[in-house]
């Protein structure tokens, strides 16, 4: 993965993002993705550069997810954080912790971030099937059986977005991402 300004070109090896100087090749810099601190199974995951800022997410490496979840480790203990390092000062300028961010969510326009993240709250997640429950009652017959059974199986996540230079907090919203994951012939991530 790759991310490139008129200067430099970054590039991820593992827990680190190399800047290359554009005109010459040399490196320039390391950025270190924050609280990786040597944990050989996480890396940075998503890169993105815009508004002189570097972007990213540290995240579990892909190798080692068949044997977490092996192990038995939940969804919930696999945690991101999404970060933005300023290029010209070369420190981080923000992160923030999240409970899972895939980093294929993660979108920036607009002056914010923007990704989905699955750390609903119970209470989020009743409140938003008990709005939906609403329009199961228009239904009937077979209509209303298939409804049932997909809000069972319902996909609900949390949007966040975060302003852009500071990663402050600017919305968190439940959304059901149902149609949106493990679809397609591959089963495609979110």
């Amino acid at each position: 993965n790759m991310a490139a300004n008129d200067d430099a070109l970054f590039m991820l090896i593992e827990e680190k993002c190399v800047q290359f100087n554009a005109a010459t090749g040399k490196v320039e810099h390391e950025f270190i993705a924050p609280g990786t601190n040597g944990d050989k199974t996480l890396q940075w995951g998503y890169i993105a550069y815009q508004d002189g800022l570097l972007f990213g997410t540290v995240t579990k490496r892909p190798e080692n997810a068949a044997e977490l979840a092996h192990r038995g480790a939940k969804l919930e203990e696999s945690t991101d954080t999404v970060f933005a390092f300023d290029v010209k000062t070369r420190k981080l300028a923000w992160n923030y912790q999240g409970k899972h961010i895939a980093h294929q969510t993660v979108a920036i326009g607009d002056g914010r971030v923007y990704f989905i993240d699955a750390s609903l709250t119970p209470e989020q997640r009743e409140e938003m099937l008990r709005t939906d429950k609403s329009e199961l009652a228009k239904l009937t017959g077979e209509a209303q059986k298939l409804a049932e059974e997909r809000q069972k199986k319902a996909d609900l996540r949390l949007a966040v977005g975060l302003d852009l230079k500071t990663g402050k907090q600017l919305f968190s919203k439940p959304v059901d991402v149902t149609d949106c994951s493990e679809i397609g012939t591959g089963g495609g991530a979110l």
